[in-house]
């Protein structure tokens, strides 16, 4: 295996086994203002702490722990209970998969990547669901959103 990070890697394949799994709304690797207005995945910034891998004789770093910051939205709800069961439903979807599959392999239909076998990652820091007033501007229905983060670890041999 390699001995450097891939923080990159790890979330295109969060975004590969998201949009496999949460088959009616969009998964995107990037947010992109065309995509506010359909029920959407977004997976944003990663950030976790960086250490050098050997300073002064200290021990090579093994393991990178990082998260991924996600914005779950779901639109064109008539009612608040409605938006937020749907958000919450997709949340749990993907929250069931990364438990049954924390690094991100054999899930059913969807190719592995052996490199994939260094990640585990898992569901954390959940704050939603919530939901908008009714919006004029889309016929006075109602979205609702979920913000979340993915912790994951990579071991660096």
């Amino acid at each position: 295996m390699s001995a450097e990070r891939n923080r990159a890697g790890a979330k295109a394949r969060l975004v590969a086994v998201a949009g496999h799994v949460l088959t009616d709304i969009e998964v995107a690797y990037t947010w992109n203002i065309e995509r506010i207005l359909r029920d959407t995945l977004f997976f944003g910034a990663t950030s976790g702490p960086t250490e050098p891998q050997s300073v002064g004789g200290a021990e090579p770093l093994t393991e990178d722990e990082f998260t991924i910051d996600c914005n779950l939205t779901v639109v064109g709800h008539l009612d608040a209970y409605k938006a937020e069961d749907a958000a919450e439903t997709h949340l749990r979807t993907l929250e069931a998969t990364l438990l049954a599959h924390p690094r991100l392999l054999g899930v059913h239909g969807l190719d592995d990547d052996p490199a994939f076998a260094q990640f585990r990652c898992r569901i954390q820091d959940v704050d939603g669901p919530l939901h908008s007033p009714p919006q004029p501007q889309q016929d006075n229905t109602i979205e609702a959103a979920i913000f979340f983060t993915v912790a994951c670890v990579q071991n660096i041999h």
